[in-house]
């Protein structure tokens, strides 16, 4: 039963990263910036008044300032239902949409701990993110993996955030969960 859960995430992970294999690789740079998980918390400050970039002119905003500029998650969304296709496990399903003030092609395809789990407001989980190039974001897990039951649903809520090649990470968009699809 592990086993299944494990290959649906991968076979949505692999899904996911299709289209954005050639310009992950492409961007040369350093891509370690999946692996920093603090990226995106100063990121927040680069609107008006033009962050680390010193930029403060009025044209700065197009340039180097916007690769400051933090994604954004909205329409977030989490429930859990039944999988009945072999043997019957419990599946929690998350979703979302992202966007890129830089353009969504520079979404990063796989977002590590990209949702925080919390039952009751502890945290249980952290688990990695697909998003596709449309913005289109998901994960499945089982109970297990979350650490939340179903019947915990209405007391379970879903922090999913964005990740840009950039290394900024959206403000968490979140989504209590439900029973059904």
């Amino acid at each position: 039963m592990p086993a299944r859960k494990t290959l649906l995430i991968l076979c949505l992970l692999v899904a996911a990263c299709g289209d954005k294999g050639g310009p992950d690789v492409d961007s040369g740079g350093e891509d370690s910036a999946l692996g920093n998980g603090s990226g995106g918390e100063g990121a927040d400050s680069g609107g008006a008044d033009g962050g680390e970039s010193g930029g403060g002119d009025a044209g700065g905003g197009s340039g180097s300032s916007s690769s400051d500029q933090p994604p954004t998650m909205t329409a977030a969304d989490a429930y859990c239902y039944q999988h009945e296709t072999g043997e019957p496990f419990w599946s929690w399903v998350v979703s979302g949409q992202a966007d890129d003030p830089q353009g969504i092609d520079t979404l990063e395809a796989i977002v590590p701990e990209g949702v925080v789990v919390r039952v009751d407001g502890t945290e249980r989980a952290r688990l990695p993110f697909a998003c596709s190039d449309t913005g289109a974001c998901s994960a499945s897990f089982g109970e297990t993996e979350a650490g939340a039951t179903c019947a915990d649903a209405a007391r379970t809520t879903f922090e999913l955030t964005a990740l840009d090649e950039d290394g900024n990470r959206s403000d968490p968009a979140v989504a209590t969960g439900r029973q059904g699809p």
